[in-house]
Formats: structure tokens, sequence, C-alpha cells
């Protein structure tokens, strides 16, 4: 994996990561760290200053995000789950079950309680970080949901599907149970 300066072009760094397809990869808000997931089902955290892995974790992943506040990482995969691991330990902090086939995206709102996730299951959850549970589910797809992202502000979803088709949906804060 190389890094780049997104102004010049000019390699920045190298990260060797075994020869293995990287499937994803996310910066922590603070930019000093790199998550990134592999076919392997490897995730390893990365020091974007030395290029030197901080710590890896073994999960089944397809897409990897940080939270706002970056003490938390997020892994999407293959078996139908999402896991929050603890930044700082690398430790499981939860594990989040609802979709019925794999999970392809993941994304957290700007209040940090909010998650988003994108599946094969043709639907869209949004799920409360603290308990843990699934307060709204968004369907009527006729295809997988590949990716989701929150806007800055944390009012707007977008998802892209893989008919090409990407929604936005306002206003979806008014509907979670902690408020905005």
């Amino acid at each position: 994996m190389r890094l780049r300066n997104a102004e010049t072009g000019k390699l920045r760094r190298t990260l060797i990561n075994d020869g293995y397809p990287v499937y994803s990869v996310a910066f922590s808000p603070d930019g000093k760290t790199l998550a990134t997931g592999d076919f392997e089902g490897r995730v390893r955290l990365w020091d974007v200053d030395t290029g030197t892995p901080r710590r890896a974790l073994t999960a089944p992943v397809n897409s990897v995000a940080f939270s706002p506040d970056g003490n938390t990482l997020t892994t999407a995969s293959n078996d139908k789950t999402v896991r929050l691991w603890k930044v700082s330990t690398g430790r499981l902090r939860r594990t989040l079950f609802n979709h019925s086939r794999s999970v392809n995206s993941v994304a957290f709102g700007a209040d940090r309680k909010t998650l988003a996730t994108g599946s094969d299951d043709r639907t869209v959850r949004l799920w409360d970080v603290d308990t843990g549970k699934s307060y709204r589910t968004l369907t009527g797809r006729t295809s997988p949901v590949h990716s989701v992202a929150f806007s800055p502000d944390g009012k707007t979803l977008a998802t892209g599907d893989f008919e090409g088709i990407v929604r936005l949906h306002n206003e979806l804060m008014r509907s979670h149970p902690l408020g905005t």
C-alpha cells in the first residue's frame, strides 16, 4: 500500500501488508493511524508517520471505519456481523447481529452514537452504538447495499447499491431513540 500526499501526489510512505489484497482503509480522525482490512481477515492499525503496524486484529472484514473521536474502530464482515473494537487496546467491545447476509459497509454518524451499515440483504440498518441495538431498518432496495456515508453534520445518510443507485436519506436522526 502506498500513502501519497493528496496535493502533490508525492509518495509519502509504503506499507507492506504481506501481499494480501486490502479491501478497506480508513484514517483515524487525527490522521495518525491508518486501519486496513485485508483478504486474509486481518485488520491492522498502522502508524502513519513510521509505517509500522501498531496492532493487528483478527476479524473477517469488508469495511473499516473509525468513530469520530477515534476511540472505536468498526469492522463489517461476510459473517453478517459488525464488530466494535477499542482502538487503544485492540479488545472487542461489542458484536452487532441483525443482518441476514454479508455486511459491506459501515459509517459512524457525527454524534458518535449512531452507526449505519449496508448489507447484501438489501438493507441499511441504523444502530445505537451504546446499546448495540438496531433501531431503524431502511428497506425497499432490489440489490445489495455496498456503501454508506454520513454527511459531516450527521443529518443526511448516503447509500450506494450494486445497481449504481445512490440514495440520500435526510432527517434520520429524528427517529433515533437518544434524540439529537
